[in-house]
């Protein structure tokens, strides 16, 4: 009996070591992360407004930087009208950076019954005052403007001309 219990013994504790040696899996723990950011918001608060204008029968252009200030080329600034660099006002994370794209291509803005190179006009040379790059005051909230360039042609058909472009901000 004694014999059996050494036999038994000895396949119980074979068994024991055979089990450890056939578990070769490894387990490694990972960690899972995310930083939630304060959402951005963009308001627009003035349109891009070169004003009236009038043509002197040679191709031109309206300059409008973004303090909004004028300066034009073969075309005459009509006095009595409103111009403005287009503005925004912003809000996010407090003191985070953001950047600011402007449209690099040009724009095209058409009066009524568009479709002639005389109905048309392209706006280009879009500046912000900001550069590429911005930040977020203490509390969230900053403004910025943009400005670009009117191409008047030389026989440009009087009207009102209207197109639209789009800025875009978000976090760096």
């Amino acid at each position: 009996m004694k014999t059996t219990l050494k036999i038994f013994a000895a396949i119980l504790l074979i068994a024991g070591f055979s089990s450890n040696l056939m578990a070769q899996g490894s387990t490694k723990s990972n960690n899972a992360n995310a930083e939630i950011k304060t959402a951005i918001a963009l308001t627009k608060v003035n349109p891009l407004e070169f004003g009236k204008l009038a043509v002197t029968g040679t191709a031109g252009t309206v300059v409008l930087t973004p303090a909004g200030s004028p300066t034009a080329t073969n075309v005459q600034l009509l006095s009595g009208t409103t111009r403005t660099a287009a503005s925004y006002t912003s809000t996010g994370l407090a003191s985070a950076t953001y950047v600011i794209n402007i449209p690099t291509s040009p724009i095209t803005i058409i009066t009524a019954g568009g479709g002639t190179a005389t109905k048309e006009m392209t706006v280009d040379n879009f500046v912000c005052s900001k550069g590429a790059t911005s930040a977020f005051d203490i509390t969230g909230a900053d403004a910025f403007t943009v400005g670009a360039t009117l191409n008047v042609g030389t026989a440009q058909d009087a009207g009102t001309y209207t197109g639209t472009f789009n800025v875009t901000i978000d976090y760096n």
